[in-house]
């Protein structure tokens, strides 16, 4: 018998989060919202079968917001933590009951704990991030074309799925190198967050 593992010691921090779930519930079944999702998600799983894969999980909405919110914030992150946006990370939790979002930064050397997402997760500073984040949101360098992308226009010209399985989303504004996302840079929508009819964020200024 071996009396050893394999495994690596990381050092890491991270900032955890919830949005208000009730609030999300409301965001869940907006008619706007759930209009504006539903090429998404036909997309997306259209995109999936192509290359047969299973997706286990159903998801709602919320996904696409918090996905979104995530990206923003670790591109807020990576001009005041003192990491770069690569070395940032982001776990979505989520269910039609729950929520949160993890991002976070793991190094097998100490450059994985050097205290700047602590420190910009105190309830001061993290409250100024996330305005800083949703403000950045409402513009891009690529407007009005990134934010007048439509993903249902593009699913009646039946485009190729790939290039709507996001809606108001580009590198200029919301993409991130993959290392940092969870999903490929996938299931994105900047509307969803600043939209001032349906978004989650539109009466935050």
């Amino acid at each position: 018998w071996w009396n050893w593992l394999p495994g690596v010691e990381n050092r890491g921090e991270g900032i955890f989060f919830t949005l208000n779930e009730e609030k999300l519930r409301a965001f869940d079944n907006d008619p706007n919202v759930l209009k504006r999702f539903s090429p998404i998600k036909t997309s997306f799983q259209q995109w999936t079968q192509e290359r047969e894969w299973e997706i286990e999980e159903e998801f709602l909405p919320r996904y696409v917001l918090m996905h979104t919110l995530a990206h923003l914030l670790i591109r807020e992150l990576a001009t005041s933590s003192g990491y770069n946006s690569a070395s940032i990370r982001e776990r979505i939790y989520h269910s039609d009951s729950t929520n949160g979002i993890l991002l976070f930064t793991a190094s097998a050397s100490s450059d994985g704990s050097l205290g700047g997402l602590v420190r910009q997760g105190s309830p001061e500073n993290f409250s100024r991030l996330l305005k800083k984040a949703i403000n950045s949101a409402r513009r891009c360098s690529r407007d009005p074309l990134c934010m007048e992308d439509d993903p249902a226009a593009k699913l009646e010209a039946n485009t190729q799925p790939i290039t709507r399985i996001n809606g108001s989303a580009c590198y200029a504004c919301d993409l991130l190198p993959e290392t940092s996302c969870e999903n490929s840079n996938r299931l994105l929508d900047r509307q969803f967050v600043t939209n001032e009819v349906f978004g989650f964020f539109k009466d935050m200024k």
